[in-house]
């Protein structure tokens, strides 16, 4: 079992809770979108999460429970003082059991691949829509500040196009708030693991395994499929890191271009992550 701090998968939403307390009133349509498009993003994101964890924990619960099980029915055959251990039909017996036993986990344990493989898929969707959003709603507010993305970095396009605006036209400093930064480049490689699930269907690739490991993501490789084998840790993983960019957004962002100061959120109760 493993316990897991939860606070970046909330911190962003009360951060932009804080926000709607401001007392700017020339922008309270606005900031109040905003609160909006970042609560939905944040119920969506904790039932990708959520769902993600019951069906690893369930399916833990039941190989724990199938193998006890297992384990006994071999024991009560062993123990049997009619069973002789050297008669080959009885090895052979006990062999195609643990053989069944093995494949039928594999069978689960496939199915907490596939789910995460849908989670990350979905994580990454969901904060591309919630940047894009994001963005109309301010380019909408000030059209002379925020241009039409479709102008602007032409050459970029997803995730790292609506980082590239933000960073640019909410950023009032002369230094980058994310683009360029370790976990700007880390999101960028998930969207490129993401890219490798939709288009080539999650197939192995050295490159990208590679990178994986240097980023300390949490990946693995399956020789039987040839395909990269994603856990529920990995899903939390991601989800942590889109919590994080999304908080530096508001954080670094909106309070500045508000011209709000950012007070520290006092500890807030945040219920541990378990996974089995």
């Amino acid at each position: 079992m493993e316990v897991i701090d939860s606070k970046p998968f909330y911190e962003f939403e009360l951060n932009m809770l804080a926000l709607l307390q401001c007392d700017n009133n020339n922008a309270r349509e606005l900031i109040t979108d905003l609160y909006k498009i970042n609560k939905n993003c944040h119920e969506e994101y904790s039932a990708i999460i959520n769902t993600s964890l019951s069906i690893n924990n369930r399916i833990k619960k039941t190989i724990e429970k199938e193998l006890e099980t297992s384990r006994r029915h071999i024991n009560e055959m062993l123990e049997d003082k009619d069973f002789d251990e050297e008669d080959d039909y009885n090895i052979y017996k006990i062999s195609q059991m643990v053989s069944l036993r093995e494949d039928g986990f594999r069978l689960l344990e496939r199915e907490i691949e596939i789910q995460s493989i849908s989670s990350i898929v979905m994580l990454l969707s969901l904060s591309e829509s919630t940047l894009f959003e994001i963005i109309n709603k301010f380019s909408s507010f000030d059209k002379e500040k925020f241009p039409d993305i479709k102008s602007v970095f032409k050459r970029d396009k997803g995730i790292a196009k609506y980082l590239k605006y933000l960073d640019k036209y909410l950023n009032e400093d002369e230094e980058n708030f994310i683009v360029g930064k370790p976990i700007y480049n880390e999101l960028l490689h998930w969207a490129n693991l993401r890219n490798n699930i939709v288009h080539s269907s999650n197939r192995y690739n050295d490159e990208l395994y590679a990178k994986s490991l240097k980023l300390n993501i949490q990946i693995k490789y399956s020789r039987r499929y040839n395909k990269f084998c994603f856990e529920t840790k990995s899903v939390i993983q991601l989800g942590m890191l889109v919590g994080q960019i999304l908080n530096i957004c508001i954080v670094e962002g909106f309070y500045k271009y508000f011209g709000e100061d950012f007070l520290e959120i006092s500890e807030t109760f945040s219920p541990p992550i378990i996974i089995d």
